[in-house]
């Protein structure tokens, strides 16, 4: 059984290797994917934009990894990731930090993520 953990996980997975097509197929059609500058993109074509910013761009690649989902009601997890930056020809990180998003899983699919600077802004907006 796929659990909504696992959704999530595969989900940033998929975006973080700027896989837009993988990172469609876990969101629902109605999908609501909400960024800290205010940009929201919607449905299946938002998740392939948001995996889009993942790509490799100017010579750097910024990418997601996911550290820990916490369940706060049945259906909305705060996930935890670190987002990182690098030159690639150096390998060199350019920036990591600790961010935040509150996903909603829905019979098997991404319903809505909402991006925060921060996984306490994140914790705080669940509640």
């Amino acid at each position: 059984m796929t659990t909504p953990e696992n959704v999530i996980r595969r989900y940033v997975e998929a975006t973080s290797a700027a896989d837009g097509e993988a990172a469609a197929a876990l969101t629902a059609d109605d999908a609501v994917i909400e960024l800290p500058d205010g940009t929201v993109l919607t449905g299946k074509e938002g998740a392939r934009q948001f995996a889009a910013k993942h790509a490799e761009i100017d010579g750097r690649k910024q990418s997601v990894t996911l550290t820990s989902t916490d369940a706060h009601t049945p259906g909305r997890f705060v996930a935890t990731l670190v987002m990182s930056s690098r030159e690639i020809a150096t390998e060199e990180v350019l920036y990591s930090m600790e961010v935040g998003s509150v996903i909603e899983v829905r019979d098997g699919l991404i319903t809505r993520n909402r991006v925060f600077p921060s996984a306490d802004e994140a914790a705080a907006a669940a509640d």
